[in-house]
């Protein structure tokens, strides 16, 4: 059975430096920022709209071959929650695997957000930092009926650690860490 791994959380979080180190390196990811980046430094003036057609010709090519592969989404508001629920109806055995990136320090990723812009990368406006940071937990309990497993990953300034990881197939967690952070607390 093909699974998707879903590297989520808020800007500036660290999907892209730290998700593919809990996924198997084998295994493609699509980061829609990077592809519009692409294009938009090669002068597209539609970037973003290639960036979206490049990604959905992307999953189209995953699901229809059967094979496993990732992607970064914020999951910070409810419209995005629709990938998954386009992934789960075209290929309902899939299994679904979100690897929430989340943190007690919301100016951390305020201020990664605003290094990312400083050093050429996509900009995202403080407030919908903020607004992605606080929905997450929402969205997430809205949406858990979509998803097979989740894992829960800890950011700090200088780490980040696994703490908590369920099949929901299961009543008990897989592992949950003997420390959490202040913000576990939004999701149980």
């Amino acid at each position: 059975m093909a699974t998707t791994y879903v590297i989520a959380g808020p800007p500036g979080i660290g999907k892209s430096t730290h998700g593919p180190s809990f996924i198997n390196p084998q295994v493609d990811i699509l980061n829609h920022d990077y592809i519009a980046l692409r294009y938009k430094n090669a002068g597209a003036i539609n970037f973003q709209k290639i960036a979206s057609q490049k990604a959905k010709e992307f999953v189209t090519n995953k699901i229809t071959n059967k094979l496993d592969f990732g992607l970064e989404l914020n999951l910070g508001f409810d419209n995005h929650y629709s990938v998954i629920h386009d992934v789960r109806q075209r290929d309902p055995f899939r299994t679904i695997t979100v690897i929430l990136f989340y943190t007690d320090d919301l100016q951390l990723c305020l201020d990664r957000a605003r290094v990312r812009q400083l050093a050429g990368g996509h900009a995202v406006e403080p407030s919908i930092v903020e607004a992605m940071y606080h929905n997450t937990f929402p969205l997430l309990a809205k949406n858990k009926h979509l998803l097979d497993r989740l894992q829960l990953v800890n950011v700090r300034a200088e780490t980040i650690e696994l703490i908590y990881s369920r099949r929901f197939s299961s009543p008990e967690p897989e592992f949950i860490a003997g420390s959490l952070p202040l913000w576990f607390r939004y999701y149980h």
